[in-house]
């Protein structure tokens, strides 16, 4: 080593150059990540605006009116569409490309239209206008419209009930679709609802309203109703086919991939982007949606016994620094999950594609209004998949006929096609099977898409999940600043032999203390009596109990906190094993110690294996007490849990409690039950 002979002034000059050299290096770095950092976000706007997401414009009147085309042989048609999830819109939009396919531009002028853009105000002036109106609208809850359609619906049944107007919508042909699911105990009752009420204002029927089940499938009977359709508009309207619809253009539907040279640019922006892929709220804002708040997790505990043979999980989310973020007890909490890292890691390796491959999709000049606005980037492959990609539900078969024209294998290529376009095919491989998108992937390994093309029309977009909230703002111990979900993992088997697990809940399932979620709350009317002395029977099995849980933290704080009288409140609590899945019971037995509840039913529908006891077998049980708060003026039913089988029943057990301890015949006790469903007295939170 070469020794330093200077003198002590240049020794202590270069020590300061040095340092310095440090200090400007650090600066340098800090800077240039905040300057990456900054270019993300004063480009947000151009991206959204590439995107296609970002606020929704206001639609104008002018914009929602139908005028009357300059062509008296062109006919309008507006696919008018409710959605929740956006599959409505997504059938909307594909019935627009499909028509403007199928009759030319010549023919007819075809526009989709949400429910939520037409207000209350306008809905006379749109709606007259209209000379051929389709209607898709989806339910969701105990037959609730969704959210966006809510007022449009309402409208629309009062105003036919009013009777006022008989002749308003004579002009009018239309035809109805609608999205739900048969478990459900009022089946598609929203769309039953709109079609009713159409036809009260003087539309004419032009096909019978066609239920959609997603029990089975729903896009089978989409693809049915859309048959159907044309020849319905063909009779009414004289149009002639001139194309055909069904030839699907994979690139058309497919996103561009934006390329960048500078690699080690792309890296630092994918490393920012990917802590932030969200386009996430602020703490101050209140969070939706399409601007969820990541929230980090303060715990997550395990409610089941070991012996369980199931998994049922309670997670606290901390919304402490979410001033925006506000909700009531039994509101909904939406959340975002990603796909188990298995799961991305088959997806990347069917794709040919490394999960480190950072991307970047953009939307074409050209896109159709089906294709979905993208999300942001630049991010690697293996998180877009983890965050976006639906792979677990079954394919659309424009999705398989796009795989098709992958396929290098002509085998393979043919099988596809024909999955695509043969009913039978499709009904006994995919949709009665359930079969996943990922199995055919996996079943039709030389059929590669692009990335641009998987996202953009093979893999549907992971929606949320949504959870009854199990806490109030109002909790003694906790306060408004932890929001809670009680979530029952799910895992079965299915047809195929795959073990199915719930994408949302088995991610919730293995978060951990400090991990950031996406979520935003959907308000909900599952509320309390504002009468704090009003009767209540709260009935939920399971997890069920979750907004129960919330109802009791309130009467709780009103109680001890408020120092107010409560009415009297009967809680039916149900699980399999007393040893098992007895969830929460601590609680619920110090809840009835307190007297925050008057009395406290269990059912366990496996301790006996001679006789199950289910939560409708306690009610008759307490027939009485029941028929007490049935009869009362402001007494008040609350039910929360599974729809098909559950519901159902203690619906029976209330008309037979009526029957009995009333003597009424069955039309006066479904009578009574109607008029407290009416009257917001008996309320549902059912899936």
């Amino acid at each position: 080593m070469e020794e330093f002979t200077g003198t002590s002034d240049a020794l202590t000059n270069a020590c300061a150059f040095a340092l310095c050299a440090s200090v400007v290096g650090l600066v340098a770095l800090k800077l240039s990540r905040r300057t990456m950092t900054m270019m993300i976000e004063r480009s947000a706007t151009t991206r959204e605006q590439e995107r296609g997401g970002g606020r929704k414009p206001k639609t104008t009147l002018k914009e929602l009116k139908c005028s009357s085309a300059s062509d008296d042989e062109k006919v309008t048609i507006t696919f008018y569409y409710g959605t929740q999830t956006g599959t409505a819109e997504r059938y909307a939009n594909t019935l627009v490309e499909d028509a403007q396919k199928r009759y030319g531009l010549k023919q007819i002028f075809a526009r989709a239209v949400d429910c939520e853009d037409v207000k209350p105000d306008v809905c006379e002036e749109v709606l007259s206008s209209e000379k051929c109106a389709v209607f898709l609208q989806s339910t969701y809850g105990d037959g609730d419209p969704t959210d966006g359609s809510a007022d449009f619906c309402r409208w629309l049944e009062e105003t036919a009930t009013d009777g006022r107007m008989p002749d308003m919508l004579e002009d009018m042909h239309f035809c109805t679709f609608g999205l739900g699911n048969r478990s459900y105990e009022h089946f598609n009752a929203a769309a039953k609802q709109v079609d009713k009420a159409i036809s009260g204002l003087g539309g004419k029927k032009m096909m019978k309203i066609t239920l959609g089940d997603d029990d089975k499938s729903l896009e089978e009977d989409f693809e049915e109703f859309k048959e159907a359709l044309w020849r319905q508009l063909e009779k009414t309207f004289q149009l002639k086919a001139e194309g055909e619809e069904g030839d699907f253009d994979v690139e058309k539907h497919s996103y561009a991939i934006r390329k960048e040279e500078d690699a080690e640019k792309v890296n630092e922006l994918t490393k920012i982007r990917e802590r932030k892929s969200f386009e996430m709220s602020r703490g101050s804002e209140i969070p939706t949606q399409a601007k969820p708040y990541a929230c980090p997790i303060k715990s997550r505990k395990e409610l089941h016994a070991g012996k369980s043979d199931r998994s049922c999980v309670h997670v606290e989310f901390d919304v402490s620094q979410c001033k925006g973020l506000t909700y009531e007890i039994g509101d909904h909490l939406g959340v975002f999950a990603e796909n188990a890292p298995d799961v991305v890691d088959r997806v990347c390796k069917l794709l040919k594609v490394s999960k480190q491959t950072p991307m970047e999709l953009v939307r074409r000049d050209d896109a159709p209004k089906s294709l979905l606005p993208v999300f942001p980037g630049p991010i690697s492959v293996g998180i877009a998949v983890a965050r976006y990609a639906d792979v677990l539900s079954m394919p659309r078969k424009t999705a398989i006929k796009a795989l098709a024209s992958f396929a290098t294998n002509k085998k393979e290529a043919k099988e596809l096609d024909l999955l695509a376009v043969d009913k039978a095919k499709y009904h006994a491989y995919v949709a009665n099977p359930h079969r996943s998108l990922l199995e055919v992937m996996e079943k039709f390994p030389s059929a590669v898409p692009t990335l641009g093309a998987f996202f953009g029309c093979v893999a549907g977009r992971l929606q949320p999940r949504y959870y009854s909230i199990s806490s109030s703002p109002k909790d003694v111990t906790n306060g408004s600043g932890i929001v809670t979900a009680t979530v029952a993992v799910v895992k079965h088997k299915t047809k195929t032999g795959r073990v199915h697990e719930g994408v949302c809940s088995t991610f919730l399932q293995n978060v951990r203390e400090g991990d950031r979620v996406p979520v935003f709350v959907r308000k909900a009317t599952f509320k309390l009596p504002k009468d704090v002395k009003a009767p209540v029977i709260l009935i939920g099995p399971g997890t069920g109990y979750a907004p129960f849980r919330g109802f009791l933290q309130e009467r709780e704080y009103l109680l001890k906190s408020k120092k107010q009288e409560l009415g009297e409140c009967m809680l039916f609590f149900g699980c399999r094993k007393e040893e098992h899945d007895y969830i929460y019971r601590d609680e619920m037995e110090n809840a009835l110690s307190e007297k925050v509840i008057t009395s406290l039913d269990v059912a366990f529908s496996r301790d006996d294996p001679k006789k199950k006891v289910y939560v409708q077998d306690k009610i008759q049980m307490k027939a009485k007490d029941v028929y007490k708060i049935l009869r009362s003026p402001n007494g008040a039913v609350y039910v929360c849990g599974d729809a098909k089988h559950m519901s159902r029943d203690v619906n029976r057990a209330l008309l037979q409690v009526l029957q009995r301890e009333g003597e009424y015949a069955i039309h006066e006790a479904e009578e009574i039950i109607r008029r407290l469903v009416v009257d917001k007295r008996y309320m549902k939170d059912v899936w």
